[in-house]
């Protein structure tokens, strides 16, 4: 049996791929090609996570503070994955197990042999897959995503803070480890490049790898991203969400619901829906990289072969528009704050609704702004009765100019 290892990297499509691989497991077990059912769906994350020696993001959210707590977690990963691959051998001849965070996570050589052990003494064959990305590409992307996540620094810091000494972007380096360890001719590495794909689709490029003859006029092919990156205001009010409202709460543990559930609003508002994150750095970003992407084409490609040119981002935005998200903006801060709470000092409450006083008596047209700045000082201290008397006779008042 031959066990197809995709190890990423991140940002090549691998969210859309393995969803797409999952939603076709039925019709490709027919054609003798297993996918897992006890790596993880539709990411095998338990793959990286169990050979890494390190605990990393993975081991967080499960509330796993300790190797001996993993081990613990483990205690019959290997002993059912054998079984699982014992099984699947009887009626198939593929065995495909998908994960980006392989190559993200498996960085010490030690941890890439201890999987490669596992691999050949369970597989006749084994062959690694791994699409590159330009590093630059990579960077916009990945700080997109980071912004769904704890990411709080603009774009230009971000992107000045990558280069070639991180493994994470260091793709020879990359190259080199898994190669070393499984062999250069057991490493199918490939360019990120959707005009090359086979059918401009990565889902058919890498079901080329797998099986080159295969119908995939069989297959489920509705599956479309779903792990798009930002639009440009939306970008500016994640990163603000995140420098206000910390992703992980204090024990450093736990997500912070009230940072996720903020981000879950704001992401429905059209208003923020326009532009593409875009960076001034490109060129210099690119010049870090020239080096070492000119090693990796000599070892791992053919003549000619080259990373495709970044395509043109539309950063277009009328004041319109501008105008529009920045209402809808005040708003969204507006109500966000007024159902946090315990969040504010006194001295800070009694700023806040003197504020609110006199915004309410000096302009009759700010009346519902000032309710709301009430609003959020009654969610710091909701036992106040002279807070409740003022919120209720001022929301009286303003009903009442309604309906006149």
């Amino acid at each position: 049996m031959k066990c197809i290892l995709h190890i990423g990297t991140a940002k090549t499509g691998t969210t859309l791929l393995q969803n797409w691989i999952y939603d076709n497991k039925v019709e490709f077990s027919k054609s003798g090609i297993y996918i897992s059912e006890n790596l993880g769906k539709t990411n095998n994350r338990l793959i990286p996570a169990y050979f890494s020696s390190q605990l990393d993001d993975w081991a967080k959210r499960n509330s796993i503070k300790t190797l001996g707590e993993k081990n613990q977690y483990f205690s019959s990963f290997l002993k059912d994955l054998e079984t699982e691959i014992s099984n699947a051998k009887e009626s198939h001849q593929v065995f495909v197990i998908t994960s980006e965070h392989l190559h993200s996570r498996l960085k010490n050589k030690e941890d890439i042999k201890h999987l490669h052990s596992f691999l050949v003494s369970a597989f006749d064959e084994v062959e690694v897959v791994c699409y590159f990305r330009e590093q630059f590409d990579i960077a916009v992307s990945l700080y997109s995503t980071g912004l769904k996540h704890k990411q709080d620094r603009d774009l230009e810091s971000f992107i000045k803070s990558i280069g070639p000494k991180s493994y994470y972007f260091n793709y020879t380096e990359i190259a080199d480890s898994w190669s070393d360890v499984f062999g250069r001719n057991n490493c199918n590495f490939r360019i990120y490049d959707r005009e090359k794909f086979v059918n401009n689709d990565i889902r058919i490029d890498f079901l080329n790898v797998i099986e080159k003859n295969f119908n995939h006029q069989k297959l489920n092919m509705k599956r479309t991203s779903s792990n798009s990156s930002l639009h440009l205001l939306q970008s500016f009010a994640f990163k603000v969400i995140n420098q206000k409202i910390p992703y992980w709460k204090p024990d450093g543990n736990s997500l912070n619901t009230q940072n996720t559930e903020a981000k879950a609003k704001l992401i429905k508002l059209d208003s923020f829906k326009f532009g593409k994150i875009v960076s001034k750095n490109k060129i210099l970003t690119q010049n870090k990289f020239k080096e070492i992407n000119n090693v990796l084409f000599e070892k791992y490609f053919q003549i000619g072969d080259s990373f495709p040119e970044t395509e043109k981002n539309n950063t277009n935005i009328t004041m319109k528009q501008v105008f529009r998200a920045l209402e809808d903006g005040i708003e969204f801060g507006i109500d966000l704050n007024a159902n946090v709470r315990n969040s504010l000092s006194n001295d800070e409450i009694i700023t806040l609704t003197d504020t609110a006083k006199e915004l309410y008596a000096k302009n009759p047209k700010s009346r519902k702004k000032a309710l709301a700045l009430m609003k959020i000082a009654l969610k710091q201290r909701p036992n106040s009765p002279k807070m409740k008397k003022m919120v209720h006779k001022w929301s009286s008042r303003i009903d009442s100019m309604k309906n006149n």
